[in-house]
């Protein structure tokens, strides 16, 4: 037993193809505490969406910058698999999650908009861009308290 209730488990169990029991290669993580690859991604994207948002609410020209760079022909796509790879981590880090439910509605909503701006292609991406970054300086931190505050909800969510 360790702390906090969390005990070991084996995940793993090597079988021949005739059923018999192969000597034993035992991967052992805490079930409550498991810090898989989802998690250790998930948690460093939290925390890059989190610091990018504190960022934007000082300085907006980190906003604008950002802005900048999706705004290439190329951008939609890195975008696009930004949210993809959001997507996948967070719906494999839900189950360890204290919001396992909140965790799975965002995957679907990062794929959901992976998807869509796909599918409204560069131009209108850009008309979409070039309206935000005209917009005033007070908008635009907006957008960085959203951004603070969604990466220290997962943060919290998988830590806290």
């Amino acid at each position: 037993m360790l702390a906090d209730g969390a005990t070991w488990r084996v995940v793993y169990r090597a079988r021949s193809p005739t059923g018999a029991d192969l000597p034993r290669y035992n991967v052992f993580l805490l079930d409550r505490y498991s810090m898989s690859f989802s998690v250790v991604a998930l948690s460093v994207l939290a925390a890059l969406i989190a610091l990018l948002g504190f960022a934007a609410m000082v300085r907006t020209q980190v906003f604008t910058g950002l802005a900048k760079y999706f705004k290439q022909p190329w951008g939609i796509w890195v975008a696009a698999g930004i949210r993809v790879f959001a997507a996948i981590i967070l719906w494999l880090a839900a189950p360890v999650s204290r919001f396992p439910q909140a965790f799975r509605v965002l995957a679907v909503l990062a794929l959901v908009a992976a998807v869509l701006v796909l599918l409204i292609g560069h131009q209108r991406v850009k008309a979409m861009i070039d309206w935000a970054v005209c917009r005033p300086a007070w908008f635009l931190r907006m957008f960085g308290v959203f951004a603070v505050l969604v990466g220290g909800f997962v943060l919290w969510a998988l830590h806290g």
